[in-house]
């Protein structure tokens, strides 16, 4: 078995060794400057369906809670740049220039979190620098939410009216077409079995009709109510009292990436030194070589220097296991 590696290994093991030392700390100063403290200021929004009955056409997901449909309306607001700047002048951040209105939209979007606990409440959390702005910025969120959600239903039940107006009127002509056909036939007719579809059909008729002015009357109902609510604000945004718990995963995170970076890094240049080495450096070397005869070898066996004995020592230990391979 042949020695070259272990030498080549031995000879440039300072240089395998840089990998190690200009990364590793590198990856543990990143560790430590890039956990920076933060603060989380949390909220519990409870939220109901829209009063409207299931025939009108409505974004909700009928397959989902409330909870979820008015958790999925807050991620696509703050998907678009007049709500979020909305939620931003409600903080009271600047959005006057360019770069300020960019800052100020990172800063509302970042470190938000919306989650949907249970049927109707909806977790908000926004996470910031300092407990005063994770509180402000929570804030300025419950407060845009709220107010697109009461106007989002306002416009439902406008839409809803339009369209129980047009049920009732509908329903208005069918019963007067139903009673003109009933007293007409009554006048020349005597009593017979289609009498009597007739008035099935004017009753028939009138139910629709007070069905249509119920819902009427019920929307409109909704729409002049201050206290009609599809979304209450439970828990208001809290006030951090202290900086989120740090996690110790993260805190090895980039150490851990370092090392197999150092590790990828080292074996890859070892590689190519082994490759690009043409030293002779193992009687193997010599044997390749066409037109050489190999006679013998010495073994090294210099004094021992007070300075070097750890490389000295290093080479007799190769010598020795590789003199306990060949045989």
């Amino acid at each position: 078995m042949t020695m070259k590696p272990l030498i080549v290994a031995a000879r440039y093991k300072y240089l395998l060794l840089v990998p190690f030392i200009v990364i590793l700390p590198i990856a543990a100063a990143l560790a430590v400057f890039t956990q920076k403290q933060t603060y989380t200021s949390l909220s519990k929004v409870w939220v109901e369906q829209s009063p409207l009955v299931p025939t009108l056409p409505t974004s909700d997901n009928q397959y989902q809670t409330a909870a979820q449909n008015r958790a999925s309306d807050l991620t696509e607001f703050l998907a678009t740049d007049s709500f979020a700047l909305d939620v931003a002048r409600r903080a009271g951040l600047p959005t006057d220039t360019l770069p300020q209105k960019s800052a100020a939209l990172f800063a509302v979007r970042n470190g938000t979190v919306v989650l949907a606990e249970g049927p109707h409440l909806v977790d908000i959390s926004h996470r910031a620098a300092t407990a005063t702005e994770a509180k402000t910025i929570n804030d300025a969120l419950v407060a845009g939410f709220t107010a697109e959600v009461k106007a989002r239903t306002s416009i439902d039940l406008q839409q809803a009216i339009a369209f129980y107006t047009k049920q009732q009127q509908s329903a208005q002509k069918q019963l007067d077409s139903a009673q003109s056909a009933l007293q007409s036939y009554r006048a020349s007719s005597s009593l017979d079995p289609q009498l009597t579809t007739l008035t099935s059909n004017v009753q028939t008729a009138q139910t629709a009709l007070n069905d249509a002015t119920k819902s009427l009357r019920d929307s409109n109902a909704l729409v002049s109510s201050p206290g009609t609510q599809t979304v209450e604000v439970r828990d208001a945004p809290s006030q951090p009292t202290g900086p989120d718990a740090r996690k110790k995963t993260s805190l090895l995170l980039f150490p851990v990436a370092g090392l197999l970076l150092a590790v990828s890094l080292s074996a890859g240049l070892y590689g190519l030194l082994l490759r690009t080495d043409n030293s002779i450096r193992v009687a193997e070397d010599l044997q390749a070589l066409p037109g050489l005869l190999l006679l013998g070898s010495v073994p090294d066996v210099s004094k021992l220097k007070k300075r070097g004995w750890p490389k000295h020592f290093y080479r007799l230990a190769v010598t020795a296991l590789g003199s306990t391979l060949q045989r």
